[in-house]
């Protein structure tokens, strides 16, 4: 059975992010794959059914539990994957590094900027009444 990672980078940022992460990984032996994510001008739904589509790829193809790592943003994606996903038989472990799970104080402050969050549509997500 293989040990394998899904790596959920944050807002504003891409796979590149997760790099340093996915080698340490790797060299213990886990099987990582990290996406570039939606997760800057478009709503967050978006980044979710990405996720998803991923997730279908990879349950297809091996067996085993897939392990989820997200920073921040991504570690927002994985709450909403454990809530909606259709293949939560496949999750394995989850680790939120520095989520923001009750909101963050500097989406809050930008969202008050006009047009702020119409363009960065994914800090919506990190507004702490975003359902």
């Amino acid at each position: 059975m293989e040990k394998r990672v899904l790596l959920l980078h944050g807002f504003n940022k891409n796979s590149r992010d997760m790099q340093t992460l996915s080698t340490y990984l790797e060299h213990l032996g886990f099987q990582c794959r990290s996406l570039d994510l939606p997760l800057t001008y478009h709503e967050f739904d978006q980044s979710f059914y990405y996720v998803e589509k991923h997730l279908s790829d990879m349950v297809s193809k091996k067996d085993g539990p897939i392990h989820l790592v997200g920073h921040s943003t991504g570690g927002l994606l994985i709450r909403k994957v454990l809530q909606e996903t259709q293949w939560m038989d496949s999750i394995g472990h989850c680790v939120q590094i520095a989520t923001p799970n009750k909101g963050s104080q500097l989406a809050f402050v930008a969202s008050k900027i006009l047009g702020y969050t119409e363009y960065y549509r994914t800090l919506r997500s990190l507004n702490a009444t975003y359902i």
